[in-house]
This record gives structure tokens, sequence and C-alpha cells, in this order.
């Protein structure tokens, strides 16, 4: 082993460079991490209020927008020009019912003179109880509120044959309420000059505001003049140094101080329906907290890191320099020729094995070619595993592409399925208004006492019983079924969701009665039926919508099958549970089949009944294509029993 001057440079070079190397990058990565994560926390919060801002905005303007439309909607179905003041007053009642936010409905000439007298709740009944009771004062602020004049402008500049958007006026808070109401006022088609004005609460939008505030932001709603007509309840919103950004353009990273001096950080967002502007605010406070968290704790970690990084250096240039020296003399000597050259290993760490090999290296020499012969039979027997591998493994992928082509198929008719599904809602939305408008008109004719009331009596019939249909086509689309309620007119009122169907159902009964209605085309296709142990079935559930889940199992069940099967149809009563299971055999059964029709449709309605009664369709399992063929398939129904 060297020592002396030697010895004391290579200890010295080496802490010298394990310092640097170790303690420097450290350094240079706590600082740029600290950096760094401070910019993209300032930066996510950025995003985050301008995220926040504009789909807050893009809700304003929905829900307004949407309350235009059906302003626009109502005054162009009915001809109001032509209707007797009772009829008008008819029509108002009609607007009041068919907007759960309007307050108050007039109609008036557009220089402000009432038609007939405006309909409200009046603070003494108990009708329409869920409105606002009205006092006169409110009355004659709202009519005072109608933006007339802008109507009136707007009517003198509008091309001809252009119908006018509603016109808002600026949004107020009433006596009697907490939220601020909007007044609005549209011009009636026709001849004679009307228009139609609501007030209209804006309780949705405030509810939306106050549960995005709940987050620790605060949110306000500007007027086009920056007044807010939705306050800020943190106090972090200040309309006047807010003042310039309410061009209609997106703004975000505002940094201002509120007259307390807090320091808040805000962003802007436009609602083009109206006007308005969305604000989002947050204290800066808390994000410059989180930084210097941040910074205290990589220092902090720093700190640490460097005094072990110096004491594991100064320990680790003492445990290497000595032996590195001595291996470096015993590797000369050997360069040398001299192989009896050994090298006595003290410890146990890399280094002592590294001495260890050493050593034994010229032994090693010796025998190198027997060692090489025998790696060469390594290497031989682990080219036959791998070769054995890949086919393994070919026969594995052939198995997953014959697993992934029968789900490929089953994503395809599920996307069938969602696309008749989404084409039968849009169908359902889109005929149930000139359905409201055949209703309307013709109750008005009935009202008006025409000589044609037994036509028209017909027709309404007829018009309900296309509801009826919209109704049931509309919840076949969706997850939950639909049902029609009354309204107090007599016709049919606002599809409601049931989710809770309470009726005992016999399902052995049910059965029969499906199968006096089904058992014709089954017969016809040669499908013998037996029905036995059904006696006691009881569910809670929905008799009609069961019983077509029932039909629709056994449409498809007809279609799976060919002539000369059997369908044996037995019941089972289990610890809360009943089930019925439908055993079909015969010589060519395809389980995935179904008739030209797509009546089945893959059990689509029948699973989303059943779920929706809390229980579940078990079908059979299929092993491959779902059109292979076999003798025998059980179908289970389960659902919960009736206590």
């Amino acid at each position: 082993m060297l020592a002396g001057a030697p010895d004391v440079k290579l200890r010295d070079h080496l802490f010298l460079f394990v310092g640097v190397t170790s303690l420097v990058p450290l350094v240079m990565l706590g600082w740029g991490a600290t950096r760094i994560s401070s910019q993209l926390l300032q930066g996510k919060i950025t995003d985050l209020q301008s995220s926040a801002a504009v789909g807050l905005a893009d809700h304003v303007d929905t829900w307004v927008g949407l309350q235009f439309r059906l302003l626009q909607q109502q005054v162009q179905l009915f001809p109001l020009e032509r209707l007797r003041p009772d009829l008008l007053s008819s029509y108002l009642k009609l607007v009041y019912r068919q907007s759960p936010e309007a307050q108050i409905v007039s109609l008036q000439t557009p220089g402000g003179e009432a038609v007939v007298p405006a309909l409200y709740r009046a603070p003494d009944t108990r009708e329409f109880s869920q409105r606002d009771g009205v006092s006169l004062a409110r009355l004659a602020a709202f009519r005072s509120a109608l933006p007339l004049d802008e109507l009136n402008d707007a009517l003198r500049v509008r091309p001809e044959g252009v119908a006018l958007r509603p016109v808002a006026g600026a949004a107020y808070v009433p006596d009697s309420r907490a939220n601020p109401v909007l007044p609005v006022v549209v011009p009636v088609p026709g001849d004679r000059a009307l228009t139609l004005g609501l007030e209209l609460a804006l309780d949705p939008l405030a509810r939306r505001f106050e549960r995005l505030t709940e987050q620790g932001m605060d949110a306000a709603l500007l007027g086009a003049d920056g007044a807010p007509i939705l306050p800020g309840p943190r106090g972090l919103v200040d309309p006047e140094t807010l003042r310039p950004f309410l061009a209609g353009v997106l703004a975000d990273d505002i940094q201002y101080e509120t007259p307390d001096g807090q320091a808040v950080m805000a962003a802007c967002a436009p609602v083009p329906t109206t006007g308005w502007t969305v604000v989002i605010a947050e204290p800066m406070s808390i994000s410059e907290a989180v930084v210097r968290e941040i910074q205290l704790r990589t220092a902090w970690v720093a700190l640490v890191a460097v005094a072990l990084g110096l004491v594991l250096s100064l320990w680790f240039v003492r445990q290497l320099s000595g032996p590195v020296l001595m291996l470096q003399d015993a590797a000369m000597a050997l360069a040398e020729g001299d192989l009896s050259r050994r090298v006595e290993p003290v410890g146990s760490d890399e280094l002592t094995d590294l001495a260890r090999a050493f050593n034994h290296m010229s032994e090693r020499l010796q025998e190198s070619a027997t060692q090489l012969r025998e790696r060469a039979d390594q290497i031989q027997q682990q080219q036959d595993e791998i070769t054995r591998f890949n086919a393994e493994l070919r026969q594995r992928v052939a198995e997953r592409t014959a697993e992934l082509e029968e789900a490929h198929s089953r994503l395809i008719q599920s996307a069938r399925l969602a696309a008749v599904g989404e084409m039968g809602a849009g169908l359902a939305h889109e005929l149930n208004n000139p359905l409201a408008a055949i209703l309307g008109m013709t109750q008005i004719l009935v009202a008006q006492g025409s000589p044609k009331v037994e036509l028209l009596r017909s027709i309404e019939e007829q018009a309900l019983k296309c509801k009826e249909i919209v109704a049931h086509l509309l919840g076949f689309s969706q997850e939950v079924r639909i049902s029609s309620g009354s309204s107090s007119a007599g016709g049919s009122g606002p599809l409601t969701l049931d989710r809770a169907p309470a009726a005992v159902v016999d399902l052995g009964e049910l059965l029969g009665e499906v199968l006096t209605l089904m058992g014709g085309p089954l017969r016809e296709r040669g499908i013998e039926v037996a029905i036995r142990e059904v006696e006691g079935l009881r569910a809670r559930g929905d008799r009609a919508e069961l019983g077509r889940a029932m039909a629709q199992l056994l449409t498809s069940l007809g279609a799976t099958a060919g002539e000369g099967a059997r369908l044996d149809i037995t019941g089972e009563i289990s610890e809360g549970h009943v089930a019925v299971s439908l055993l079909l055999r015969g010589d060519d059964l395809r389980t995935g089949s179904d008739d030209w029709m797509a009546s089945g449709m893959g059990f689509w309605m029948a699973r989303r009944v059943i779920s929706a009664h809390s229980g579940h369709l078990e079908e059979p399992t299929i092993d491959g294509p779902s059109n292979k063929s076999r003798d025998s398939a059980l179908w289970r129904v389960v659902l919960p029993a009736a206590s």
C-alpha cells in the first residue's frame, strides 16, 4: 500500500469530488424545485379560477338563454292578437305555470298600458305557495322596471321579418326577497301591439354562486354597468377595481387589494346573452402560505441532506482510498507479469470482494475454456426456453385476440343500442313541443265554444295518446322510467321520474298474462312453452313495466330458438328474493340473435327495468362468437321479494 503524499492527495481529491458532485446538484435541485413548484402552483390557481369563472358564466348564459327561448316560444305558439280578454288571462296563467321562476306575468302595450290584469300570487293566498307573495308596491316597482323604452328602440331599428329577442332590464332586489329578480319583456308577433312582461327570480343562479363560495372562493355577478347583481358574500370582489375588465372578454390573473388591505387574485368571464360579468376571487394569502411552506420544507430537507452528505463523503473517502491504492499497486505488479501477487482482503464490503476477485483471477484464467463451453450450453438452454415461451405467448395472443373480437362485437352492439336510445330521446323531446302546441290550441278552441267540440275532443284525446307514447319512448331511452302526471286543467301534465314502485306484483299471474299475448307467435314458430312452480312469486314494482320486460325477454328468446324448441319457465323463492328461470332447449340456438325488427334489442329495456326494480338479469355465458350455436341456454330474472 502506498503511503504519504499520494494517499493524502487521493483522499483530498475524492472528498472534494464527492462533495461537489453530490451537494451542488442537491442545492440546485432544491432551489429549482422550489421555484418551479411555486410557479406551477400560481399557474394552477390561475387556471382553476379562470375555469371556474368560465364555467359559471356558461351556466348563467345557458340559464338566461333558456328562459328567453321559452318566452319566445310562448308568444309565438298562440295567436294572442286574436284572443279575447278572458282567454288572454288564461294565457297568462299558462305562462305563469310553465315558468317556475316567474313571480309576476303581465301583458301590456309597448307604452306600458295593461291589457289584462297582471298575474301573481297575493300574500294572503295559498295557491302557488312556492312563489313569492307580491304586494302592490312590488307590482308597481316591477312595472316601472320593465325595459319598455329599450324594447321600443329595438323595434324601431329591427329589420323587416326578423324576430326580436326578449329584452332584459336592470336586475333589482325587492324588499321581500334576499335574491334579485330580472324584469324581462318580449314583443308579441302580430298586428296588435302587445308585449309580454315577466319578473324572473334569479334564485337558481344565487344557489349556484353560493355552492362555489362554500369551496373557499368568492363569486359575484356584475351587471353591464359594473353594479353587483349577486355580490360576493366574502367581500373580496371590488366592482370599482374590476370595472376596466368588464369589456366582454375573459381576463385572469387579476391582482389587487381590497379597501381593507387584503391582497386578492381574481378572474372575470363575460355572459354574452346579457352583458353581465362573472368574477371569481380568492385571497392571495392562501397561495403565498402554500409557497412559503414549500420553501421552508425544501430548505430544511436541503440542510439535512447537506450535513448528511458531508459526513457520508468523509466516511466514504476514508473507506475507499486505502483499498484502492492497494489494488493499484497489485494491478501494476500483475501487469509486469507477477502472477503470484495477491492482495490481502480485509473487511466485508465491495472492495474486499474486489480483492478476492483479483486473487482468483489468475486461477480463473486456466479454467476459462471449460467455463466458456459450459456457458455455451447454458445459452443454448436459454434459447430453447425462449422458443417454448414464444410458442406459449403466441397461443395466449391468439386466445386474447378471440376474446377481444368477442368484446368488440359486444361493443358494436352496445353502440348501436345507445344510438337507438339517443335517437329515441331526441325524437321524444322534439315531438313534445308540437304536441304541447296542438293540445294548447285544441283546448283554446274548446274554451272558445267552437261548434266542432266533439271533433276537437277527439283531437285532444288522440294528442294525449301520442304524448303518452312519446313519454314511453323517452322512458325507454333513459335509465329511470318516466310516467305522466295530470295537471289541474285536465290535460297531460309534466313528465315525472318514478323511482320507487310500491305495488305488489304476482309474477305468476303476470307471466300468464304475458304468455296469453305472446303464446300465439311462439306457437307459430313451433316453440313449446311450459310454465310451472310460479305460485307465490311476489315482487314489489310496476306491473306494466315488468310485463313489458317479460314480453321483451320472450320476444328475443323466440328469435333465438328454432322450430321444435322448448321453453321451460319455472319459479324459485329464496331468502329475500324471487327468481324466474327461462330454460330454452333446441337443436340450433343462437344466443346473440334477434328478430328482424330488433324488438328484443339485446334485452336493453328488460335489463334497465329489472335494474330499476333492484334486481338483475343473469344471462348464459357466451364462449366464442355471440352467434355460436348451442343446445340449451338459461336466463334468470332475480327480483327482491315483496315483504
